[in-house]
């Protein structure tokens, strides 16, 4: 599970319960005190942990914070509808796939979720009480590295120690290196003190001592430092209180200095499918959407014009088409849609679109933008603009549109199916007749 949330020590025993019958399978984890001679009657605290999909991910205030101040860097998301919130996790790196090829910085720990219960005066006491999660102030944590053993002499190797951002681990540079939990010297000397703290391997094969949690195969932990005239990518993920990760969140970054332009990605092909006719006399369509990013679903859907929804003097040359792109890599992309009908489209023809209000009212605008050529409809939509129908900067696009024409113009018919002509049985017989005949002149012939 990888949460220690509750520090105590204490004599008691705990009691793990397995729940298959409900309609969410858990498995609870409860824990009782014991104190000068009884046990608490009712559990000291307790987690339901649970196995559900998430199907939100965190939307980032600001994806593309541009050039920043490192001492005020702050990265935030907004607050996910839904479950209760335990922590967050973030991410750092030069990579804006977060690829193994540079370092990924994780912040994920103590400041980053809303419970880290301790005993203060002896009382127990939420230490993260009230705290915001849904934002890291990241240029305050690396400006002010904290002690990780305030108790301890400053000048040992222990109270050398500090915080820090370090790849492949969390905000604890001793989460992975477990050789300062025997002494000050490290995992060296005569005489260890202390007791190990998380599990080691203290011999590897060829008789070196190390540990087995040490995922940097011995060499030094890889720590956060921001330089100059760099670009760095972040993004987030979020976990509720069963133990329950959503997604990652688009992908944001931040500038320090004049870093070189951020090469563009490919532009690929997000959507290219036909789009049948729902009737109505409305045609079929192919619709392909290009962008330069990559997105985790990609869907589209047609259905009729609901009637009233174009103002008068106006009527519909296509049907009502709804596309939706989401978990794209590059929050505010922008994406070129394109319309093909199977034939062209008459003068004033415009492309219109559709908003739906909070009480589930539709209205339409024009978007002035687009571009009608013969058979082709295209225009260009940005995550987060005045097209994208949740109107914000999430790595998501929401568009409904169509196309209308003048109320004085006949709409086509879509064409029909033309059925192959049947050869009729007179015309049959006189065919067979002639091919005998021909026949029987060959064989005379001969």
């Amino acid at each position: 599970l990888d949460v220690i949330a509750n520090t105590k020590l204490s004599f008691g025993y705990g009691t793990l319960e397995a729940s298959f019958g409900s309609a969410t399978p858990a498995l609870t984890w409860k824990r009782y005190d014991l104190g000068a001679s009884t046990t608490s009657s009712t559990p000291d605290d307790s987690i339901a942990i649970t196995s559900q999909a998430w199907s939100l991910k965190p939307e980032l205030v600001q994806a593309k914070l541009g050039k920043v101040d490192p001492a005020r860097l702050q990265l935030a998301y907004r607050p996910v509808a839904g479950p209760a919130l335990y922590e967050a996790q973030w991410q750092v790196s030069k990579d804006p796939q977060f690829a193994a090829g540079q370092p990924v910085y994780d912040v994920w720990g103590n400041d980053t979720r809303s419970e880290n219960w301790t005993y203060l005066n002896g009382v127990r006491t939420n230490t993260q009480k009230n705290a915001d999660i849904t934002t890291l102030p990241l240029g305050q944590l690396l400006a002010n590295p904290q002690r990780l053993y305030p108790n301890v002499a400053a000048n040992t190797a222990r109270g050398k120690l500090t915080s820090a951002i370090i790849a492949g681990g969390n905000s604890l540079r001793d989460r992975w290196s477990c050789d300062y939990k025997w002494d000050e010297d490290g995992d060296s000397g005569a005489e260890r003190q202390g007791s190990r703290q998380c599990y080691a391997q203290l011999l590897q094969a060829g008789g070196s001592k190390g540990s087995a949690w040490d995922p940097f195969q011995g060499q030094p932990a890889q720590v956060l430092q921001l330089g100059q005239d760099e670009r760095w990518y972040w993004r987030v993920r979020v976990r509720d209180t069963h133990l329950n990760w959503s997604g990652w969140s688009a992908t944001g970054s931040f500038e320090l200095g004049n870093p070189a332009p951020e090469p563009e990605p490919p532009v690929q092909d997000l959507i290219d499918t036909g789009l049948p006719s729902p009737g109505g006399n409305l045609p079929a369509m192919n619709l392909n959407i290009q962008a330069a990013t990559r997105c985790d679903q990609s869907n589209a859907s047609v259905s009729a014009v609901p009637a009233g929804l174009l103002p008068a003097g106006l009527q519909a040359a296509t049907v009502l088409l709804s596309f939706t792109l989401s978990g794209c890599d590059h929050a505010g992309f922008s994406a070129q849609v394109r319309l093909e009908l199977p034939a062209g489209l008459p003068a004033y023809s415009r492309v219109m679109k559709v908003h739906t209000a909070s009480n589930g009212q539709r209205t339409v605008s024009e978007i002035t933008g687009a571009s009608i050529a013969g058979v082709a409809v295209s225009y260009t939509v940005t995550d987060g603009g005045p097209l994208d129908e949740d109107g914000v900067v999430n790595g998501a696009i929401v568009d409904p549109v169509l196309v209308a024409v003048p109320a004085d113009i006949v709409v086509p018919p879509v064409p029909a199916a033309k059925p192959v002509p049947a050869i009729q049985p007179l015309a049959l017989l006189l065919a067979s007749l002639l091919l005998i005949a021909m026949a029987v002149a060959a064989r005379r012939h001969r």
